[in-house]
């Protein structure tokens, strides 16, 4: 598997929930993009406005059987969750066989760091 990955300059401190949030988030949608995407096709951005942290997992969707699709789990739920605590949202928007599983997460000024 291999993903095109864009960054802007990422130069801000942010809490350790809040890394956690973002590992997670990665870990989850590229593990999504390994059982139900098509790999070759990933694109993941990340980017910092404003205090806010943007994070884009997109990738072209394998076409599936019914039962694989039929298997839901738990994990875009607990993305969900866990940025939601932190004041921030998860999505994901499927269109055209284009699945983009997207992160929005305010970060906090850190005074001294």
């Amino acid at each position: 598997m291999s993903a095109q990955l864009v960054t802007e300059d990422l130069d801000a401190s942010c809490s350790r929930d809040h890394k956690i949030c973002l590992y997670r988030f990665l870990q989850e949608g590229l593990t999504n993009v390994w059982n139900h995407g098509a790999p070759e096709a990933t694109f993941v951005s990340v980017e910092l406005r404003e205090h806010n942290l943007f994070v884009i997992i997109r990738d072209r969707m394998a076409l599936a059987d019914k039962a694989r699709r039929a298997r839901r789990g738990l994990g875009v739920t607990a993305l969900k969750v866990r940025a939601e605590s932190l004041g921030g949202s998860v999505s994901l928007v499927i269109s055209d066989h284009v699945a983009e599983l997207r992160l929005v997460l305010p970060l906090q000024e850190t005074v001294g760091a």
